[in-house]
């Protein structure tokens, strides 16, 4: 599991608009288009506004009105995959 500790770094060079409640976002290399859905779209604009993994998780709970344990793994998840793409990174601290 992904320490809620840390900080959620979008990739500079990669290139994102928001369309309704959807994020799409332009791998570094142009290659690859990544549809957010509202949850994660909500969870990548957060990432911009130096939030650490943790407070994401409350912001969740209250937007969504899930449990904590529920958005804890569902983040951890999305934040998993974003990794594997390269969109983000993690950091200890803001950015």
């Amino acid at each position: 599991m992904i320490s809620l500790e840390k900080y959620i770094v979008r990739d500079s060079e990669a290139v994102w608009r928001k369309l309704d409640d959807e994020v799409f976002i332009i791998d570094q290399a142009g290659e690859k288009v990544f549809a957010l859905n509202k949850t994660a779209a909500f969870i990548w604009e957060l990432a911009g506004d130096n939030m650490s993994i943790s407070e994401i998780v409350k912001q969740i709970c209250t937007r969504f009105e899930i449990d904590e344990a529920t958005a804890r793994t569902d983040i951890s998840e999305l934040v998993g995959e974003m990794l594997e793409k390269r969109i983000i990174s993690l950091n200890d601290r803001p950015h």
